[in-house]
Parts: structure tokens; sequence; C-alpha cells
């Protein structure tokens, strides 16, 4: 396992594998390494001649005594990540991997990968979570775009423009106030708080934007903000980070002027596909399906080296979604509910 400073050229020497995404340059392991403390690395995986196979990033964080690494780790808005390698021949890329990070010390890994085949990881022992997302393809003629979205959606976008809303590019990091303002009313309807706070969505900003991977829109009624969203761009694909609209002016239709300024902005780039993460079938999932996405289950696999690092994985998840629910109480100033007890397996 190497740092990743030591490859001064990564984002050159990755360019050409067929997994890269914005998740796998360098402004964005950056990014992680900051935000989660953490140490960003690679694994470098080789034949027995010595011959480079494949470059495994990721970040080595700590809780703990535990050592863990993320190729990412779920909660870490990294819709994927995973090793980078040639060819469709991945056999052996798991059991190198596990032995660089025995090697290394680490107790515990998670990693997404579109392309490794799902047989070899349940052989090895691995557990699987889906994180599903909808990818809707773009167009350079604006006019077959339009065309490929639901009729329903093109009705609800012309009625938001007739309605006076108007979408712009924002060129500084001050809009993400409006936006975490906006998100935060979102979760507080369902009686919790966001997995994020506004300090992460200007830290991801700070050490995005001046690199050019990524973007703000807001739209406006009458000179307000009612909705808002923040994009990371690189490439071919363009994946939706936040987005949130005032819920006052949801029947002007500024989620559907939104996402189609998105369309239209990522289209002028070169992308090919806007990614929007969501579950299928929840009431996001279908307002998202009339955009007539790609349905696209990313799979999350995670591998422990003992039952007691499972527990401790899903106690940890549970005790987030206690302190979410926790910071909702104590913004309203009332009584803070204790955590559910649950019993064990």
């Amino acid at each position: 396992m190497l740092a990743l400073d030591d490859f001064p050229d990564w984002d050159g020497r990755i360019a050409d594998f067929p997994q890269k995404r914005i998740f796998h340059e360098s402004v964005w392991l950056r990014f992680l390494e900051k935000d989660q403390r953490g140490r960003a690395v690679v694994i470098r995986l080789t034949d027995a001649g010595g011959v480079e196979q494949a470059l495994w990033p990721g970040v080595v964080v700590r809780k703990g005594p535990v050592r863990i690494f993320g190729s990412p780790l779920r909660g870490w808005g990294t819709v994927t990540m995973g090793p980078l390698y040639h060819g469709e021949d991945s056999r052996g890329l798991l059991a190198a991997a596990e032995a660089a990070l025995a090697k290394a010390g680490i107790h515990h890994w998670e990693f997404v990968s579109e392309r490794l085949p799902t047989e070899e990881a349940q052989e090895r022992g691995y557990r699987l979570e889906r994180s599903p997302t909808h990818r809707i393809p773009l167009d350079p003629d604006e006019g077959r775009m339009w065309a490929h979205i639901q009729q329903r959606c093109r009705t609800s976008t012309r009625k938001a423009v007739k309605n006076g809303l108007t979408g712009r590019m924002v060129e500084d990091g001050r809009f993400l106030e409006d936006l975490y303002r906006m998100v935060a009313e979102i979760f507080a309807r369902q009686k919790t708080t966001p997995s994020y706070d506004l300090a992460r969505l200007q830290r991801l900003w700070n050490a995005l934007y001046p690199h050019g991977k990524c973007f703000g829109i807001e739209i406006l009624f009458q000179e307000e903000v009612i909705a808002a969203g923040l994009f990371l761009s690189a490439g071919r694909q363009v994946y939706a980070w936040s987005e949130a609209s005032d819920s006052k002016f949801n029947s002007l239709g500024p989620n559907n002027l939104l996402y189609w300024e998105a369309m239209r902005r990522s289209a002028v780039l070169g992308a090919t596909h806007l990614h929007l993460p969501g579950a299928p079938g929840s009431s996001i999932g279908k307002f998202k399906a009339s955009f007539n996405p790609d349905i696209l289950d990313y799979p999350f696999w995670i591998l422990d080296r003992s039952r007691l690092l499972r527990w401790g994985r899903r106690l940890y998840k549970e005790m987030a979604g206690w302190r979410a629910r926790r910071g909702y109480w104590m913004r309203r100033g009332g009584r803070i509910p204790e955590p559910e007890e649950k019993g064990g397996e």
C-alpha cells in the first residue's frame, strides 16, 4: 500500500482506465483525506513478473484502534470508486488486494465497483449493500434531449418557466447557505437532520470548484432562491451531490427546472449522463423517473475480519441515525428521545 503522494502524476496515470470517474481523481481523494481526517492511499497490484495489473485508490481512517480502508465508505458521498484496471479479466484482484490490506494492518474495508463481478466477491465472503441511482442520458442536441423525457416532465418544466421561474449558474459558494437551509427543512419534515452540514458543503466547493470539478445552479422566483443544486462534474459523467427546493414553492415546478438546467449545462460540458441518487419507487424516485433515466444498482461490498467489527459497524450506523434525530429535537428545543433498543441477531 502506497501513499497517494507517491504518484505525483496520478490524474495523468489513471486517465485511460475505463473505470475512472471523478471519485478516483486526486482532487476528490484529497477532499476525502481532509474531510474524513484520513490518509489517501493506493494499492498497486502487480503480477508475478512485477507488471502492474491494477491501481486501487482509497482512504484509510481510524475508529479507535480499528484501521479501515474505504474505497469508499458509506456516508462519504462517493458514488463509486474501487479498482482501476484494463481489460475485462479481473480475476485475482480481490485476493491480491486483501493480501495487501492485511499486510498493511487493515481490519475492515469497503468498496464500490461498477465492473467487478459480484460472484467472486460473494464467494470470498463479502456482504453486499446496494446503492441505487438514476442515470439520465444527455445529448448535445437539446431538442432530442427534451424529447427523451416524459410528457409530464416537459409539462411541469414549461409550467415553471411560465410561472416566472428562472435558472442561473452560480460563481461562488454563497449559494450553499440557501441550499443547506432547504436541505435541512426537508430532513426536518422527517424529524431528522442531514448526514452532512453546511461546513462540509463549503469544504467540498472550495476543494473542487477552483479545478472546474463542480458547479452550482439556483432557481429563482422574483429574485428569491427557491431551489438549488450542487453537481460534481468530470468528463462524461455528472453527479448530483446535493439538491433541494423550498416546499412553499413546489407547486411552481422548481425541481423540474433545476434538473433540466443541470442537464443542459452538463451536455454543454460534454457529459453523456447525469446521475441522480435515489431509491426507485420512493416519492423522489417516482419524480426522477419522469426524466426517463436508466436505473443503476451499484454494489457496495463490505468485508470484516471479525464478527466483532461487523457488530460495531451496525452499532455505528444505528448511533448515527439516533444522532441525526437527536439533532432535530435539539434544534426544536424539545425533549430528546432516547435511542431505540434493538435486539441482537
